[in-house]
């Protein structure tokens, strides 16, 4: 194989759960994820049947933006904005 071959693993609901956060509220066609890191909340949006993951920090989900990635480059935001790393169970 060659390495422009390898492809990231799609950031999924299950894989959310699995890595600590817990589904809040929804509406329409998405769902809040929320997992409480220190004082803070850490959310993310997650659009069903879109393939898009929206982030925001705090309690001000409205001002997320789009970012479209795999589960590796979450935990590498998840660090970066935590510094705790972000591990499956």
């Amino acid at each position: 194989g060659h390495i422009d071959e390898l492809k990231g693993v799609p950031i999924t609901e299950e894989l959310l759960l699995r890595a600590g956060f817990e589904s809040g509220a929804s509406e329409s066609n998405s769902i809040y994820y929320h997992k409480k890191v220190g004082e803070n909340d850490f959310c993310i949006r997650f659009m069903r049947g879109v393939s898009g993951i929206y982030f925001c920090l705090g309690n001000e989900c409205e001002s997320s933006y789009e970012i479209k990635f795999y589960f590796h480059e979450l935990q590498n935001l998840h660090y970066a904005l935590t510094k705790t790393e972000l591990t499956l169970k």
